[in-house]
This record gives C-alpha cells, structure tokens and sequence, in this order.
C-alpha cells in the first residue's frame, strides 16, 4: 500500500478576513459598550462579541464572564476611555489592525494599558519612540515615566539633556519632580557637573513658593547628582548657601582630596 502523506493546510488570511466581517455586525453581537471620556463629552456605542473580546483583553474577560454585574448585562459602560480609543482596539481585536497617529497614540497606549492587550501597547509604544523629538521630548519623557516604558525615556533623557533650548524652556521647568529624578539618574549629560547642579536648582527654585519647598523638592534628585564631579570653588559656595546637605559635600571633598593626594603619589 502506497504511504499517505499528511499534509497541513493553512489559511491565516482568510481567517482574518472572516472574523473582520463581525465588525459592527449587530446580528450576532451579545454586547453593547457605551464608551464615555467624562460626563461632558458624548458617549459612543461599540456591539461585540463577548467571547472575541475576552480573548484579547483579561480585564474586559473578567468584566464579561466573572463574577461582575457585567456578566449578564446586555449593555456595558466603560468610562474615563476616549471613545475613539476604543474602536481602534476593537479594530485591532477583529482586523489585526491599528491605525495610530501623533494625534490618537496617547488615548490608544492609555486604552492599551487598561485593558491589557499587549500588541496595541507595543504598536502604540513604537511609535512613540519613532517619533521622539526635541519640540515633544518632555511630553514623551512624562508618558514614558507614566507607562514605565524605558526605552522612551532614555530616548527622551538624551534629547534634552544634548539640547540647550530644552533645557531653558517652559516645557523643562514643567516637568514633574519624577521626571527630574530620572534626569539626575542619566549619564547623557555633556555639561559640566556645575553647570548640571545649577539646572536642577534653577527648576527647584521655578517649582517652589518657599524655601522649604525648594529644598523638599530638591532632595530626591540631589542625591543622584555627581558632587565629587564638582569643581572645588563650587562645593566651597553650596557650603555656605545651605542648598545641600552638609554630608553630601563633605563625602565629596573627601573623594577630591583623596583624588589629589593619591595623583600626588
């Protein structure tokens, strides 16, 4: 008897094509989400299909066959989510496609995030990074914090720590004390120490109302500066200011003395 081969058919496309034609489709849908950004924005009604959905998404799976008031409702509110936002994942959900631009990528990464579905984060994180520019870095550099993306934020770090204008902007006194803190953390820097010690407190002091204030914020990132990298003269003056704890400038006049005498040897 002849040997019977065994072969394997696929047909991926297809499959995409024919889950795709349930977009929309009302006939066979079992829930309805109305998507609202907040009460004064319109909400928007998106039918799906339970199963499909689940599928993609563990927390919209729990909302859906857990053990939530979800599970047998008809209708299912989502709120705080751009209603375009959502039909993009939905789009993905059915399509395998997602159309992101520099106007809808932070409402889709958001979505993304909230609701799990990995692909639409990474689509939507790559395009970030593609995108990065000078004129967006502090924005960018936020959302990278926000999202704990790490690539975003070196990215964004090297931007405005090789550009001067940044550096002197509105948007750079702007940002958050978290975003200072990881600015600290980057060896990107080309400036010397002085002049990167002069940048963090002239942000201190924009963000403060008081001189207590400035030093609280000050704090978390003082302690990622480079002080041995200080000139002597400038360690000498922050002695007398009162800007810096006083162990942090004598930990580095004692590396620089040490420096001296052992060069000396």
């Amino acid at each position: 008897a002849p040997d019977l081969e065994h072969f394997t058919f696929q047909c991926p496309e297809e499959v995409v094509q024919r889950l795709g034609r349930l977009y929309g489709d009302e006939r066979h849908a079992d829930v309805t989400f109305i998507v609202q950004l907040n009460e004064e924005s319109p909400r928007q009604h998106f039918v799906a299909h339970r199963s499909l959905v689940s599928a993609w998404s563990e927390p919209l799976d729990s909302m859906l066959q857990g053990h939530f008031a979800e599970r047998h409702a008809a209708e299912v509110k989502i709120w705080d989510v751009e209603p375009a936002a959502f039909e993009v994942l939905l789009r993905l959900i059915y399509t395998g496609v997602a159309d992101i631009s520099p106007e809808n990528v932070l409402s889709i990464l958001d979505v993304a995030v909230r609701f799990d579905v990995s692909p639409l984060v990474h689509f939507a994180v790559q395009f970030l990074q593609n995108h990065a520019t000078s004129e967006h870095a502090c924005r960018m550099l936020e959302i990278g914090i926000q999202y704990q993306l790490s690539k975003l934020v070196d990215k964004c770090i090297e931007l405005i720590v090789t550009d001067d204008h940044i550096l002197e902007s509105e948007d750079f006194n702007n940002l958050s004390q978290a975003a200072m803190i990881e600015l600290a953390k980057h060896d990107a820097w080309n400036l010397h120490e002085d002049s990167i010690f002069d940048i963090f407190m002239r942000w201190s002091t924009v963000n403060s109302s008081s001189v207590e204030e400035k030093h609280r914020l000050a704090q978390p990132f003082l302690e990622q500066l480079r002080f041995p990298h200080m000139s002597t003269e400038k360690l000498k003056k922050l002695s007398l200011n009162g800007d810096v704890p006083a162990e942090l400038l004598f930990e580095a006049l004692f590396w620089k003395l040490s420096s001296e005498a052992a060069e000396r040897l």
